[in-house]
Parts: structure tokens; sequence; C-alpha cells
């Protein structure tokens, strides 16, 4: 008779209500995220119409829990920890304990309202709404705050946040430039700080930050396999001034074909190198192999105009050769671990990172990579060496 399998530990709840300014019955449709005693986010839940909630079932042990409103007011970590930036759960949020199968009960939080940052998004040639653009919001030390994104009317809306400056910057992955606030270019990133300040006053909404932005140009291209023609999915492009200074980014799909994401500004010196998956060699536009860093100013020049796609920048990439192992502690693969490649002459030739997925654990592929001698550098996380 073989023993009994030992029985599940029994599972239990935390529970609460979600109160505010001017909704002392309680508020509806508040999100409760729920993280565990390492900080990860393991369910949510959300409150009935009369600000009510209780947790899907958890194992015992402490977690921690977050208010995620939309509606206008402040988030809060419990136990009245405000946090409606970024916030360090562990380090600020007080554990509640589940235990056995009973329902940790008075998980409470009581929500101050704020006062939201809205605008609408619009095409500047058209004047029409652009949907699905992010509007970043920074506060006034450079700290990321939010990042509503643009509906099918061109409207965002930030959640509640506490009076103070703000800036605003636009992120987009269609072909229009993106803008700091107020009316500023932002191409290839820009400081947020050295925009136009939103200010929030306390009990007031501020509205009308509005983006109209122009439309931009695009680079678009077939990669592929020398000599054999077969698509090459998952190449990035990167295309850059030939200054160096970064412009915009595309990536092949499974045809092979790309097509530069976000807006390029009018430009008659653009170039394009390829970041491809092993084991296909790199290259600067047109045709200039490129695996060990080039000379930009050496590619062929892009001409780009507003509104208008720039097609058939075409790679035709040679296939090299890899090398691949397994970086571990003597024991366990070690996932995210960096890998650099050098050659003999000590020149920068790659990079690549060893895969954190399970049953591959540590196991990386180098860049492709010309016939020759090469060596090898780890880059690991504390506190391997």
């Amino acid at each position: 008779h073989e023993p009994d399998a030992p029985a599940p530990p029994s599972l239990g709840t935390f529970s609460g209500k979600v109160t505010g300014t001017g909704a002392p019955g309680g508020i509806e449709g508040v999100f409760i995220d729920i993280f565990d005693a390492g900080g990860e986010w393991v369910a949510n839940t959300n409150t009935d119409s009369n600000g009510d909630y209780t947790t899907p079932p958890l194992a015992p042990g402490d977690y921690f829990a977050r208010t995620n409103d939309m509606s206008g007011y402040i988030n809060e970590l419990f136990e009245d920890v405000p946090c409606y930036f970024i916030c360090d759960v562990i380090g600020t949020g007080r554990p509640i304990t589940v235990s056995g199968s009973t329902t940790t009960p008075d998980i409470d939080f009581d929500l101050e309202l704020g006062n939201t940052i809205s605008g609408t998004v619009t095409d500047e040639g058209t004047t029409l709404p652009v949907e699905f653009v992010t509007v970043d919001i920074v506060d006034e030390h450079g700290q990321w705050v939010t990042n509503p994104s643009s509906d099918n009317t061109g409207l965002f809306v930030t959640p509640g946040m506490p009076a103070g400056s703000y800036y605003a910057v636009t992120f987009n992955l269609d072909q229009y430039l993106n803008e700091r606030y107020d009316n500023q270019p932002c191409v290839g990133g820009c400081d947020p700080l050295d925009g136009t300040a939103i200010e929030i006053m306390a009990g007031t909404d501020t509205m009308d930050v509005d983006f109209a932005l122009l439309e931009g140009g695009s680079i678009s291209g077939l990669v592929t396999a020398a000599p054999s023609g077969t698509p090459i999915e998952n190449t990035v492009v990167e295309i850059y001034e030939s200054n160096g200074d970064w412009r915009g980014t595309g990536w092949s799909d499974p045809s092979g074909s790309y097509i530069t994401g976000g807006g390029l500004p009018a430009s008659t010196s653009y170039r394009a190198l390829t970041f491809a998956p092993p084991p296909y060699l790199n290259e600067l536009y047109d045709n200039l192999p490129c695996y060990a860093g080039c000379d930009l100013s050496s590619g062929a020049a892009i001409t780009v105009t507003l509104g208008n796609e720039t097609t058939g920048k075409d790679f035709a990439l040679s296939t090299g050769g890899t090398f691949s192992g397994t970086v571990s502690d003597g024991v366990t693969g070690l996932g995210a671990v960096g890998i650099e490649v050098r050659d003999t002459s000590d020149t920068w030739a790659g990079f690549t990172v060893t895969s954190s997925a399970v049953g591959n654990r540590g196991q990386f592929t180098s860049p492709g990579l010309p016939a020759g001698d090469y060596y090898a550098l780890t880059f690991a996380p504390p506190p391997h060496i």
C-alpha cells in the first residue's frame, strides 16, 4: 500500500472595502492588485457596487495589496500608503497574512480624490483624432508617473494625481513625429523636463493638454538570406543619422518585410543597420558587412520625406558561424547573464544573453560571426563573478 499523497494546503482569502472622498459608502469598480511576499503580482479582484471586495483563493502566506483606480482617486498601498507612481511594495506596504481556509477581514482603503490631466491627440494636417498614442507623464524630478493612451476620439486622461508640476511626451508606433508638451519636437528621445510644465492645482483637473502630431516618413524593405532569398524573421533594423544619432526601428515579419515604427523627420542622410538572429551576419545598408561595429557614415544614404514611405531598402544577409554553451554556478543554469564576444584583436564582435526559460536556463548562442577565433566574457549579476 503506497502512502497517501499529502493533502494540498487550505486556501484562504482577505477582504475589505474601498471608500473615498465623496464616496463614504464605497467606490465601485476599483481593482485590487495582490502581490506575494517577494513583491510579485499574483492576482487581482475588483470592488462591487458597495465598494466591497474579496480576493481569489490564496495559499497561506503574507501578501501586499494596492488599489488600481482609474476614476480620479489617488491609489494606495495597504495600509494608507500613497502609491500614485511606482511604489516599493515590500519596503512600504504592510503585510497581509492569509492562513488556513479563513478570510482575513478589514483590509480597507480610504482614497483621496486626486486630479487628472487630459487632452486630445490629433493629426496636424487633417485635425482628425489619432488613436493609440501613449502620453508619458513624469513629475518635476523626471520620475515616470503614468502613461495613458489616446482613445478613438483622440482623448487621453490620467489617473488621479496630487497637485504639482508635471511634464508630458508622446510615444507612438505609427508614422507620427513624437512631441514634448507644448508643441516641441521629440525625435529619437528627449528630456521631458525641457518641455513646458503642466500644473495641477488641488481640486482642479487640468484639461486641454493637446498634441497635434505631424505625420513623418518611414523606411521599409525586405530582409532575406543570401543567396537563397529565404525571408528572415525577427531582424531588427535600426535607423541612424550619419553622425550616429538614433532615429527609429523596424522589425522583420515572417515574410522578411519590415517598416520603421514611429515617424521619421525628413532627412537625406539616414543609415540603416541590421541586428539579425544567429547565424546571419549583420550589414549596414547597402551590402556592407558590419558584424563588429562599423562607421555609419560609410553606409549608403537614405532619403525620407514627410508623409511618405521610402521603400526597397533591402538586406540579403550572409550566413556566419556561431558558438553556444551554458552558463551555470556549477549546478544550475543562470539566466539573464550577458555574454560579450571579442575577436583576437580585442575588437567587440557581438553580445548575447543567456536564456531564463525553464528547460534551457543558462543556455546561449552567439550572434552570427565570420570564420575566426573569438573570446567570450560573462557579465553576471551579483553575487556571481
